[in-house]
């Protein structure tokens, strides 16, 4: 059943309420190469309606878009408005706009914590108080605060992780709100989809990272990088800016396609001195063809060709080498650095063997050396 509350518009809001796409327009977010994922119960604190929930046929987070609004969707256990008024919690995402992943620029949330109607805030975060945690609070005031009658809903699942049915959080963002704050529909993003129990942060149960694994630290539970739009295709080649964007292809060039990377092409370089640019664009094909446990010979033989020539004197698989080339070289033939195997474990990745390192963990490793080779490049934060 749909939540229906009455609500006041609060300030300039839109007149127009959004109408929100159905199940099939939400495409998943992904995190290492797989849907956005989260296990029931894993934050014993964030239960019930604050538990994200997900796996491969039920993802924990999703979006949508039209020419209109960006709709954000996340999946939790329980109604988050039982008997039709939303509980004193808060639903929502996190979103990064520079590559740079220890912090977060803006926080799109539903606050239904009892301060006043419910409602739907966007903040920005353009000074960092907490480094690389969800708890690092945003700008005061909001950027933006809509009225959840006209903005949000909770709506019935198909999906029954604790054994009731799950419920989404669906929320609309008008494009009108974001431009100005620097997201757009073809803006490539990396996102945190989060819950709390407090008004000013998203710091509760958080998809991609298991509780047992320690605090979280967003460089590690960031999103596979993408867009906000899902199905825009701007340079009109068959492959849409979300798909390009995790390939590390470029979406506005219909030549640089995700295939060509792998041949050298597509701006991917595969001549001598490529170093860390080669590794992070094998890295983001290897990490998309290893999803679900499908690895094609192309790209076994993309990443054996360059990991080999620094690490052909270690016997490792291919996806160990190329894991190792993305920063966590090998201290020895049988193993990856301690650094690489403390990486891996709060990530959740297994097995951390020298032969053998999954698509999370690659994708993991990927994201780190992106992230820390942007915060090296002298660069103005956003104003």
């Amino acid at each position: 059943m749909k939540l229906v509350l009455l609500a006041s518009l609060l300030g300039s809001v839109p007149v127009t309420a959004a109408t929100f796409p159905a199940d099939d327009a939400f495409v998943p977010l992904r995190c290492g190469g797989q849907v956005m994922y989260d296990r029931l119960n894993d934050d014993p604190v964030a239960i019930d309606a604050r538990d994200l929930v997900g796996d491969r046929d039920s993802p924990a987070g999703l979006r949508a878009a039209d020419d209109q609004f960006l709709y954000l969707r996340v999946r939790v256990d329980l109604d988050p408005a039982p008997g039709g008024t939303l509980g004193q919690f808060a639903w929502g995402m996190l979103i990064d706009l520079d590559g740079m992943l220890r912090d977060y620029e803006l926080m799109i949330i539903v606050d239904g914590t009892g301060n006043g109607q419910p409602v739907v805030r966007v903040h920005t975060n353009r000074t960092t108080t907490v480094a690389n945690s969800p708890a690092d609070p945003p700008d005061e005031p909001a950027a933006a605060t809509l009225p959840f009658a006209m903005n949000a809903q909770t709506i019935a699942s198909t999906s029954k992780f604790g054994g009731t049915t799950d419920h989404f959080v669906d929320f609309a963002i008008p494009w009108s709100e974001l431009r100005p704050l620097g997201l757009d529909r073809t803006t490539p993003i990396y996102v945190w989809a989060a819950t709390s129990g407090t008004v000013n942060t998203l710091d509760g149960d958080l998809a991609c990272h298991d509780f047992a694994a320690g605090p979280v630290e967003l460089e590690i539970a960031a999103s596979d990088p993408t867009v906000g739009d899902p199905v825009v295709d701007t340079d009109g080649d068959g492959y849409t800016d979300a798909e390009e964007v995790a390939a590390g292809t470029d979406p506005a060039d219909p030549d640089s396609i995700p295939e060509s990377r792998l041949e050298g092409g597509g701006g991917c370089s595969s001549g001598g001195g490529a170093g860390l640019a080669l590794s992070l664009c094998l890295l983001g094909w290897c990490a998309a063809e290893h999803s679900s446990r499908r690895h094609s010979s192309r790209c076994h033989r993309a990443c054996s060709r360059w990991c080999a020539a620094d690490h052909s004197s270690r016997r490792h698989s291919s996806r160990c080498r190329c894991a190792c080339s993305a920063g966590a070289q090998p201290s020895t033939a049988r193993g990856v650095t301690a650094r690489a195997v403390a990486v891996l474990a709060r990530a959740g990745a297994q097995p951390i063997t020298a032969r053998g390192v999954t698509a999370r963990a690659v994708a993991v490793l990927a994201r780190l050396v992106r992230s820390r080779a942007r915060a090296t490049e002298p660069a103005a934060r956003r104003p």
